[in-house]
């Protein structure tokens, strides 16, 4: 159930601008977010491996891990933008990182439809 509610709260729960202190509600969306974005990639990763294994989805692999990757890396880009950065350019790492999440989703959705349009063999 917190999964489905971290990235609602995230959007909802505002945080401060950069080069003021964090608020209790800037360290709870902090947080909600670090996990939310935390489980992206690697959500990604474990659903690649097994993609790879379904000749049927084989080819969206790929396209899959290289995205969990660029998601891992916005979210390496976040946590140093959060902590050491000083929130400086936080938001542009979260956008590109939930821009390629989306992507993953799309490559996803994609090829989910392009599998239902093929009639099923009929036994």
């Amino acid at each position: 159930m917190l999964k489905s509610v971290e990235p609602f709260a995230s959007a909802v729960i505002p945080t401060n601008p950069a080069g003021m202190d964090l608020t209790t509600t800037g360290y709870v969306h902090r947080y909600i977010s670090f996990a939310a974005f935390a489980v992206l990639p690697v959500a990604g990763l474990i659903l690649a491996r097994h993609l790879s294994r379904q000749p049927s989805w084989r080819v969206v692999a790929a396209p899959v891990r290289v995205l969990a990757i660029v998601v891992l890396a916005g979210g390496a880009a976040m946590v140093f933008a959060a902590f050491p950065g000083h929130r400086v350019l936080i938001g542009l790492a979260e956008r590109l990182l939930v821009i390629a999440a989306i992507g993953m989703l799309g490559v996803l959705n994609y090829r989910a439809h392009r599998l239902a349009l093929v009639p099923s063999p009929v036994r």
